[in-house]
């Protein structure tokens, strides 16, 4: 609720029982303008002590309506994108979606190695060196993303407020397992690999699990490593 982008009290609602506990709830929150639209990214749960109720629906159907709120405060002027993701064997979420004229459109995966099956590491092409992040590459780092995903589908630029939140200063940001590619003689990020650790995760489960939260590596790079994904 610390996020900078969206207004407590306006993009937070909340399905209460009759004692007042919360069994729903959903959250809005503004991603802002890019291929012509205005993202709003939504998401929203119900206990399962109150599903087939009803509730749902009340709030997919009011998530969506204040998800164009949002849009018609910041840009009028621009249609509407909304998304919101969830598992695919979710097919409760995926129906309730649907009555809002929401469609499955993107599939993401997650990929997984043990670490002693990882092959050994291949040299830097010449002219480049790899460098260990620090925080003065913050907003360098930023830029390189956006530069990176500005033809990836439904990318929306990150601002500086938000990469701040989300990424260089949230708890989950590991420093020490990101890394950055410049081409010598500069300073300019051409690669870089940009790492996360949960530490709810760790609680739960006792294991550590590290994430490769954001990573890019251009064409001319492609001797270092497989085609680039983003999490």
């Amino acid at each position: 609720m610390a996020n900078p982008e969206v207004e407590v009290g306006k993009d937070f609602v909340g399905a209460f029982d009759t004692g007042g506990q919360l069994v729903g709830y959903y959250s809005i929150l503004p991603r802002g303008a890019a291929d012509g639209h205005y993202s709003v990214d939504m998401q929203g749960s119900v206990l399962p002590v109150g599903r087939a109720q009803g509730i749902g629906t009340l709030l997919v159907t009011a998530m969506v309506q204040d998800a164009a709120r949002a849009r018609d405060e910041r840009r009028p002027d621009l249609p509407a994108r909304l998304a919101a993701s969830g598992l695919t064997s979710d097919v409760a979420q995926a129906d309730l979606l649907s009555t809002v004229g929401m469609r499955p459109e993107r599939w993401t995966f997650t990929m997984r190695t043990p670490l002693d099956a990882i092959a050994p590491a291949r040299p830097l092409p010449a002219g480049y060196r790899l460098r260990g992040y620090d925080g003065s590459m913050t907003d360098a780092l930023r830029r390189a993303h956006n530069a990176a995903f500005l033809d990836h589908p439904s990318s929306t630029p990150w601002s500086q407020a938000m990469w701040r939140h989300c990424v260089t200063e949230s708890l989950s940001f590991r420093p020490n397992l990101c890394f950055v590619v410049s081409a010598d003689g500069s300073d300019e990020i051409v690669a870089y690999v940009q790492s996360a650790e949960f530490d709810a995760d760790l609680a739960a489960t006792g294991r550590r699990e590290g994430y490769v939260g954001k990573q890019r590596w251009p064409a001319r790079l492609s001797s270092v490593a497989s085609p680039s994904t983003s999490c």
